[in-house]
């Protein structure tokens, strides 16, 4: 949004060498940087994708592929992670602390600012309800979707072969479809049908069509009426 307002591109170079001076030797992207007072915050989802989002979005703003170039390294190494691990949550959880920020601010149940999005193990300690953990898997595999999208965009920007983000694209695709979604279009998780956030991220990313679609589209439509037409989104 910033980018509108204001002409936000050298700050945005300066800011992506944080991120790379940030970034970890798996590949991994903090959620803010540089460090502060955050403590270990890599692979958060959403956050961390900004390595991907801001080149991408300073370049289609100000038509400035220098971003792009700057980064690259980067930015392949981090996606290289996010598809070794399927951006799963709990294979990375020796990096994101078993947390998620995730959309934060919205009102929406699972929300990691919630106490319901939390249960306590055996042991006593605050974990992700078994619900969070799978819908803050389906974040993730809709980010490793649309960095991989942005990818494939600033390859052919740069004049580099984009076929393995392509593929890439495919195969996140694929693995949304095959765990969190009913062949009707409905999420396996059943309080996900109840939140605007994943309808929104499916239809996005395309991962809906036909009928599926529609109804994804009209039980949208349903829970905006519920909610006096307001996003409940963070």
């Amino acid at each position: 949004t910033g980018t509108f307002f204001a002409n936000t591109d050298a700050f945005m170079h300066k800011w992506m060498r944080d991120m790379r001076d940030s970034q970890a030797e798996s590949g991994a992207f903090p959620g803010v940087a540089p460090w502060a007072q955050y403590g270990n915050n890599l692979m958060r989802l959403g956050w961390a994708d900004a390595g991907i989002i801001v080149p991408w979005t300073i370049w289609k703003q100000f038509g400035d592929v220098s971003i792009i170039e700057e980064n690259w390294e980067a930015m392949e190494r981090f996606m290289n992670h996010v598809n070794e691990t399927e951006y799963s949550h709990e294979l990375l959880a020796g990096e994101n602390e078993n947390y998620q920020w995730a959309d934060w601010l919205s009102y929406e149940a699972l929300e990691s600012h919630l106490p319901d999005a939390f249960t306590k193990d055996a042991k006593g300690r605050r974990v992700p309800a078994k619900e969070t953990l799978e819908y803050w898997n389906y974040l993730c595999a809709s980010y490793w979707l649309i960095d991989a999208g942005m990818m494939r965009d600033m390859a052919q920007a740069t004049g580099r072969d984009n076929a393995k983000y392509v593929r890439m694209m495919e195969e996140a695709k694929a693995y949304i479809k095959k765990n969190f979604l009913k062949s009707d279009g409905t999420f396996k998780v059943d309080i996900l049908n109840t939140m605007q956030t994943p309808a929104l991220f499916a239809l996005k990313n395309s991962v809906v069509e036909g009928k599926a679609k529609e109804d994804m589209i009209a039980r949208l439509r349903e829970n905006f009426k519920q909610h006096d037409n307001c996003l409940q989104t963070g």
